[in-house]
């Protein structure tokens, strides 16, 4: 049996073993039966009720759906901290952190390093934000270089650490980017970055969209694929 401690009224934890779990309850007046999927960016469950349906009932769902959320629990890729010897990604590259204590250089890439000087307790920090600073030098411009080969201005491009998507492009000429996607291999941040700049041309998913969009990326469907695949990863460094 699952333990239940009330958080808040739309939210639950479930106690399993010494793991406690979030559970965000959701109505929904479509939904004709009650559905539960995991979150693995959040590591949180996320229970759809109908709309008629008590939050009782849906928590006795979750109780003999026990077995599904133990395997789903057992299979979540590990995190990857930000710590001193771990591997970490950057653009098809992998780099171990290095604590450098004796040195007074802030955070910088040597010999296939990330080496960070300074104090310990302060390493996750700092390469964090080493991370979305170095996101931007390598996402910034490729965004320009794509826009200027369609002849689109860019008014703005901001990184941010979103869940929902990887990127967004709005009508004025506004970018955003997930700082996570230099984690991945260049041709997915090339692939993400050619299909929000198409949408300064083409803010729809016509057939002269996806033209544009593989003019700057011949191979699409490869990025599209390992972003389906392995995009919940990108969530779990740091």
């Amino acid at each position: 049996m699952i333990g239940i401690k009330k958080k808040t009224p739309d939210i639950e934890k479930i106690l399993i073993g010494d793991i406690e779990l979030p559970v965000h309850i959701r109505k929904n007046a479509r939904s004709k039966r009650i559905s539960m999927r995991f979150n693995t960016t959040a590591d949180s469950l996320v229970l759809t009720l109908p709309k008629r349906t008590s939050k009782r009932k849906g928590m006795k769902f979750l109780n003999s759906n026990i077995n599904w959320i133990v395997s789903s629990l057992a299979s979540l890729p590990k995190r990857k901290e930000f710590i001193d010897g771990a591997i970490l990604p950057f653009i098809g590259n992998d780099y171990v952190i290095k604590h450098r204590p004796e040195a007074k250089r802030g955070v910088w890439i040597e010999n296939d390093a990330i080496n960070v000087s300074g104090q310990i307790e302060h390493l996750p920090r700092r390469v964090k934000d080493f991370i979305k600073k170095e996101a931007g030098k390598a996402i910034i411009p490729r965004v320009h270089a794509f826009a200027e080969q369609i002849g689109k201005p860019v008014n703005h491009i901001s990184l941010r650490d979103t869940r929902s998507r990887w990127g967004s492009c709005s009508s004025n000429g506004r970018i955003s980017f997930s700082w996570r996607l230099v984690f991945a291999p260049e041709h997915v941040l090339n692939y993400v970055i050619a299909h929000e700049v198409t949408h300064l041309a083409e803010m729809n998913h016509s057939q002269d969209f996806w033209e544009i969009a593989k003019s700057f990326v011949p191979d699409m469907e490869t990025s599209k694929q390992w972003l389906k695949t392995n995009g919940s990863q990108l969530h779990r460094y740091g």
